[in-house]
């Protein structure tokens, strides 16, 4: 899918929404019109939690995959759209986002929310990848298959 960045739009906020047009042919004269918008938030601009009672380790490794910045990714879509219509259709996605959409990514408050969900998300995932070897009991030297012998009789 070839992306095609086309417009963008500066917020409120200070941040900036870029647009780009995902779409592709589907069939002789028709189009999968695809608009996806990206909003980059760079992590210096955020609270970080205090982690109270949370491992160093856990929160170094948070820290460490979501990086320097969390992407805010929108993407609207319609399908079967006849050639001549793509550009008009484009254009629609793309309004409909504005006129719905603009306040709310634009308010001062979006990005720290964004952040603490993003947050908690990857805090999670690590607490369980950090648990996991731990909790499985499993000893990793051994590959052979498992014996399932008892489950048959003679």
């Amino acid at each position: 899918m070839n992306m095609q960045h086309f417009k963008e739009q500066k917020l409120a906020n200070g941040l900036t929404l870029s647009f780009s047009d995902c779409s592709k042919c589907v069939a002789a004269d028709r189009w999968l019109v695809k608009m996806e918008g990206e909003m980059r938030i760079p992590l210096a601009n955020v609270n970080w939690p205090a982690g109270d009672g949370d491992d160093p380790a856990l929160l170094n490794m948070v820290k460490e995959r979501l990086g320097e910045s969390i992407s805010f990714i929108l993407s609207k879509e319609r399908n079967f759209i006849d050639a001549d219509k793509k550009e008009e259709v484009l254009t629609d996605l793309v309004l409909q986002v504005e006129e719905n959409l603009l306040g709310y990514l634009g308010d001062s408050s979006f990005p720290q929310k964004l952040f603490a969900k993003q947050y908690e998300e990857m805090r999670q995932r690590c607490l369980l990848e950090l648990q996991q070897p731990a909790a499985s009991g499993v000893d990793d030297d051994d590959n052979a298959p498992a014996d399932f012998s008892a489950c048959f009789r003679d």
